[in-house]
């Protein structure tokens, strides 16, 4: 929606990247067809080859999270299954990112040395997900009842809204907010009852995070920290040690422990996993999103 604000400003110089797993949005098609009309180069990032949004697409990349043959089985959006995914997402991150590299790379030097970052992804993940499995399910039920903030900050404030919006789509009341923003907003509703949560992936936020986290604690709340390095944990504050990370990575390795985070906060709290809003106003939901979203007709 926001894209009807710039597109008048495209030229033959613009190069518009179109990410959607569905392919089947009325306004992100036609945010390509503008993209098209203006000579923008295109390319369009989905899971739905067959879709009419690669018309309008110079290039275009497969994700591949779903089968082709069951994309269009759904009203909803198109995804393999009607549930809260987190698999599409990751596809579309590591695609952006490995886009933002060919994109970045002057030399065969720079190129071989971010290939080596990208190839390395999976095996950080898998690492992330045997780590933290365990603990994250402990501290998904020790806080279930909590109300959760996910603070990130620089470029990781969108890591925190993707957080948010995981619990979100389980219909667990989340904030998902700039760090700093945080102090000067949100924070004057903090008490006993939150679960604040904190991402520190690099040194500068580590260092900041260091700064409030125990502060945190004198509002009463409890405060659970994702950090590069081990923590050295006092009374309120919780840590979860993800790991150092190169930073064109590292956003997509530390949504991993926010994912477990909500869907274990989901199973103690016996929502069901498997629907949207945990099984509760699912079929109200999609129809919801079927009318503002997909159906919408202003572009």
């Amino acid at each position: 929606m926001d894209y009807r604000w710039i597109r008048n400003n495209l030229t033959k110089h613009s190069l518009v990247i179109i990410s959607s797993v569905s392919g089947r949005t009325n306004r992100t098609i036609g945010a390509a067809k503008a993209a098209q009309e203006a000579g923008a180069i295109t390319i369009g990032i989905t899971d739905n080859i067959e879709s009419s949004i690669t018309d309008y697409c110079t290039f275009v990349i497969e994700t591949g999270t779903s089968p082709q043959d069951t994309l269009n089985q759904h009203d909803y959006a198109g995804y393999q299954y009607v549930v809260p995914q987190t698999k599409t997402y990751t596809a579309v991150l590591f695609v952006q990112m490995a886009l933002g590299i060919a994109l970045a790379a002057q030399t065969r030097v720079n190129i071989s040395i971010l290939n080596q970052h990208l190839n390395s992804v999976d095996n950080a993940v898998q690492k992330t997900i045997n780590d933290l499995e365990r603990p994250l399910m402990e501290i998904g039920a020790i806080y279930a009842e909590k109300q959760v903030t996910i603070l990130g900050s620089g470029p990781y404030y969108g890591l925190a809204k993707y957080g948010g919006a995981k619990f979100l789509e389980f219909a667990i009341p989340s904030y998902s907010q700039c760090l700093e923003e945080f102090n000067h907003q949100e924070v004057f509703l903090a008490d006993d009852n939150w679960l604040i949560t904190l991402l520190a992936p690099d040194y500068p936020s580590y260092q900041r995070v260091r700064e409030l986290a125990s502060l945190y604690g004198e509002l009463g709340s409890k405060t659970l920290v994702f950090a590069s390095d081990p923590y050295n944990n006092v009374e309120t504050v919780d840590s979860v040690t993800v790991g150092k990370y190169p930073a064109v990575i590292a956003p997509f390795v530390y949504a991993i422990p926010l994912q477990l985070l909500a869907f274990f906060t989901a199973k103690a709290k016996g929502l069901e996993i498997d629907e949207w809003c945990g099984g509760n106003r699912t079929e109200q939901i999609v129809k919801l999103s079927q009318k503002t979203i997909r159906a919408s007709k202003i572009i």
